[in-house]
């Protein structure tokens, strides 16, 4: 068995080339994902949390 890159085995095991992307797109594209997710779930939610006394409307929001 031959040795491959580890860029090589993510390539062929999410089918990177055939999609018409490349591996650092995605990275990035992870990478934003990340910070929009982080954004509404910390920054968001404060927003959404009128009175701090309501503990349910807290944990509501945090879901959403």
């Amino acid at each position: 068995m031959e040795k491959r890159s580890l860029k090589s085995r993510v390539e062929t095991w999410f089918d990177v080339k055939n999609r018409g992307s490349t591996i650092k797109t995605e990275i990035r594209a992870g990478f934003v994902n990340f910070l929009a997710n982080f954004y509404l779930i910390v920054v968001v939610r404060r927003f959404c949390v009128s009175d701090r006394k309501k503990k349910y409307t807290q944990v509501a929001s945090f879901i959403i």
